[in-house]
Parts: C-alpha cells; sequence; structure tokens
C-alpha cells in the first residue's frame, strides 16, 4: 500500500480503517488479547480548524496516546457510541460557541495552546493548533502498554504519514511514552521539533507549573503574564 501518495488525512483515514478491518485476527489478538476494543474502531483527529490553522504563526501538533471510549459497566467493558468522533475538534466548537463542555485534558491542552502561541484565550489558541492519537482504535482508562505500544508497531506508517500532512513546526509529546514510541517507530517527519510534557491529565501540578514544563522543554523563560485560566 503506497501511502506516500495520499494527500489529504480524510483520504488516509479511509486506508487506515480498511487496513485495521483486515488486519489479521492473530496479530490483532497478539497486541489486544482481550479483544474488548473491536479491530474496526476508529476516532478521527487532525487539524481543528484548518483555516485557523493554516494562519497560525507557528504550527503545533499535540500527540497522546488513546481516547478513553471504554468505561465499566455491569463489570464488564461497554463501547460508547463515538467511533468517528473528534472529540478534541467538538469540545473546541462547543467551548467557544457556549463556553461549556470539555474536562480537565481538554482545559489543559488549551492552556498549552495559549501558552505555545502566545494567545490569551486558549480554547482559540487550540483552535489553531492539531490533536493526533496514537492509538486510534480507542482505550480503557488506564492505557495498557502492550496494546498501544503493538498499534503502533502496526500502523507507524499511517502515523507518519498523518504527521506529514499536518506538516507541524512544532510537536508537543502529551504523556509519558509518548516521544519515546515517536523516536522508537520512526514516526516523525525529518527536520521536526519535538517537546514532551506530563498527562494534560495529571493532577499532581499546579496549572502555571504544568505549563512551566513547556516552557522549559521549549527552552524558553516563562512569560510572567496572566493567562486566564478557563474553568
Amino acid at each position: 500500500m503506497d501511502i506516500q501518495a495520499i494527500s489529504s488525512v480524510e483520504a488516509l483515514f479511509s486506508k487506515w480503517r480498511e487496513a485495521q478491518r483486515k488486519e489479521p485476527d492473530e496479530v490483532f489478538r497478539s497486541y489486544s488479547p482481550s479483544g474488548a476494543v473491536p479491530k474496526e474502531s476508529f476516532l478521527p483527529d487532525g487539524i481543528i480548524d484548518l483555516a485557523e490553522y493554516a494562519g497560525a504563526k507557528t504550527k503545533i501538533l499535540f500527540i497522546a496516546k488513546e481516547a478513553h471510549w471504554f468505561q465499566p459497566q455491569n463489570g464488564n467493558d461497554a463501547l460508547k457510541p463515538a467511533d468517528g468522533l473528534f472529540w478534541v475538534q467538538n469540545v473546541v466548537k462547543e467551548r467557544l460557541s457556549s463556553g461549556r463542555g470539555g474536562t480537565n485534558f481538554s482545559r489543559r491542552l488549551a492552556l498549552l495552546a495559549g501558552r505555545a502561541l502566545s494567545e490569551p484565550d486558549p480554547y482559540r489558541a487550540l483552535q489553531k493548533a492539531a490533536f493526533l492519537n496514537l492509538n486510534k482504535r480507542d482505550g480503557f482508562r488506564g492505557c495498557v502498554w502492550r496494546t498501544l505500544e503493538g498499534y503502533v508497531g502496526q500502523y507507524h506508517h499511517f502515523i507518519r504519514r498523518e504527521m506529514e500532512l499536518i506538516a507541524p513546526d512544532c510537536i508537543v509529546c502529551c504523556g509519558s511514552g509518548v516521544k519515546w514510541l515517536l523516536d522508537q517507530y520512526g514516526c516523525v517527519p525529518t527536520g521536526t521539533r519535538v517537546v514532551a510534557v506530563y498527562h494534560p491529565s495529571y493532577f499532581a501540578l499546579s496549572d502555571e507549573a504544568y505549563l512551566w514544563q513547556l516552557d522549559c522543554a521549549m527552552g524558553r523563560e516563562t512569560s510572567g503574564g496572566s493567562q486566564k485560566i478557563p474553568s
């Protein structure tokens, strides 16, 4: 499959979904032994707003491990109806239109975007960024490393092509192990800057301490200015 000839993220996702459906069961079970997440489950991501991203002074791509779309019900894990949902994009639209919605994950992601782009409104800053989950199949509340690495190993060429199509100036890895996986499987386009911070849901740091990580990772002093922290 020559995915280098694919010229849009949407077309790439179509091929990616097809590859997931055709993945041999024995390969799928080798890294996802429970089979609780269906092979064909797929959550898209990418550029949050094409026009805003095109005009951004610095093009930022945030990368996380996987979405959490499974939840325990009566002792079992049940799939939420989320296939085809670009959650971060939906949250940004809802926040900008009504001021509601989101989680601490999206709130901190917006703060990172605001800091990286020196924008006073975090969610408008996030609108100018892109977001990518390594594992498009979804996951549970706690990431299973065997499953995550198995997925990246299986689909690293798709992950790299998505990054090439998004063409960021800087990649911000959100969570432990994300940068290692990108390096290990050669996912990052040549010449792209990569930095890493804790997972946005990490609760042991204040917002300012969390943002200080980004300042340090990007090799700059903290701004010292006040930034409104959205509730």
